[in-house]
């Protein structure tokens, strides 16, 4: 059995200056689509912060997105089309995008994540209930299909889903609000518990590019890398200490592998109830203080080599808790 890396720490950098000048030299009109009529609700039980509502096929071009009834189904060159219309009128502009399909998946439970597989011709939906029905693209894009070709369950409520990217293309990562991590096999129905929910607790997770190793962030701050068929520890790393950015107990909220030896991680609080199922996150049920005070910090954590330590670069988190 390999044994586990744990990796120094070399270096910090605050890049925050750079990114807000790349964010202003690049982002000119604030045009936004609208692509649907259904309001959520402000009940964060309803509507978890963990959320992810929106999957795009950059192969067949296109878009799905959950709402609070279901599906609505979009083409890439649609909203291509609209955007460019709306920045013609100027700056701060809403358009509509008009769904090609819209599907009534209620009978299911609420949608908490949208999904699709590594070759784009499955999409994955994961539902209150903790089960993630995995439909044919074809059929919900040309038929707007509400069947399943497949569901599987996971029996708790998800916080997080993560297609695999390439190398094991029927399979997903998926976190639990209890703070599990399991792959499930999409074509197999299989469910296999990677890391059982323990004192620190899974809260995120990423494929490598590859999609050969997996990636976890949990409530102690720290990331862990692990192989897929039975969660072998392959590497580790804890967060910064004494850091101006990273609030006192911070857990990493999401991560993002990047390359070889480069992550993106943001750090942040958790609320207490965070691991109850049903409190979407934890917290009260409205926002209007819910992320107040909830400082976060994101991070590109990286690396030239095995053999070096790592470079800590700070960046101002352009989409932080409001």
């Amino acid at each position: 059995m390999a044994t586990e890396e744990v990796v120094e720490i070399e270096t910090y950098t605050d890049k925050n200056d750079q990114l807000v000048d790349i964010l202003h030299n690049q982002v000119k009109d604030n045009t936004c689509l609208r692509i649907s009529d259904q309001q959520f609700s402000i009940d964060r039980r309803e509507t978890p912060a963990y959320s992810k509502l929106l999957a795009i096929s950059n192969v067949y071009g296109y878009i799905v997105a959950g709402t609070p009834k279901g599906l609505s189904v979009f083409m890439s060159k649609d909203a291509r089309e609209e955007l460019l219309k709306g920045t013609s009128k100027g700056t701060n502009t809403a358009v509509v995008l008009k769904a090609r399909k819209e599907i009534d998946l209620a009978q299911h439970g609420r949608i908490t994540h949208v999904g699709v597989s590594a070759d784009e011709l499955s999409v994955l939906v994961a539902t209150v209930k903790g089960n993630i029905l995995v439909f044919s693209a074809a059929s919900l894009v040309s038929q707007g299909s509400s069947t399943p070709i497949k569901t599987v369950s996971v029996g708790k409520e998800i916080r997080d889903m993560c297609p695999n990217p390439k190398d094991l293309p029927t399979t997903a990562a998926v976190v639990t609000v209890a703070g599990d991590l399991v792959v499930i096999d999409m074509v197999a129905g299989t469910v296999t518990t990677i890391v059982a929910s323990s004192t620190a607790k899974v809260l995120c997770v990423c494929w490598s590019p590859k999609g050969k190793q997996l990636v976890c962030g949990d409530s102690s701050g720290t990331l862990t890398q692990r192989t897929p068929n039975d969660g072998t520890i392959k590497r580790t790393v804890t967060a910064l200490t004494n850091d101006n950015h990273i609030p006192d107990r911070a857990a990493v909220l999401a991560v993002q592998w990047i390359d070889q030896h480069t992550y993106f991680a943001v750090y942040g609080q958790l609320p207490e109830d965070a691991f109850a199922a049903g409190c979407g996150g934890g917290g009260s049920a409205s926002d209007d203080d819910e992320f107040e005070d909830n400082a976060t910090a994101a991070y590109v954590i990286t690396r030239a080599d095995k053999k070096s330590p790592l470079e800590w670069i700070y960046i101002e988190d352009p989409c932080s808790a409001m």
